[in-house]
């Protein structure tokens, strides 16, 4: 999430001084983009707090 952070702040800085607000919408709309991108390899990694989403898929009940 910092990489997403410092990613999206240097397009919210470049873009929000070469096109004003509409600018600043844009590089908010990457964020989330990355920020859902980040989240679901996270969950399909199955590190982090949602390691039993792996464990219950793998084995049937």
């Amino acid at each position: 999430m910092i990489m997403v952070a410092l990613v999206s702040i240097y397009i919210l800085y470049m873009l929000s001084s070469s096109l004003g607000m509409t600018g600043i919408w844009i590089a908010l709309s990457i964020y989330m983009s990355l920020r859902v991108f980040a989240g679901f390899w996270r969950i399909g990694t199955g590190s982090g707090p949602w390691s039993f989403l792996k464990d219950n898929f793998a084995r049937p009940q």
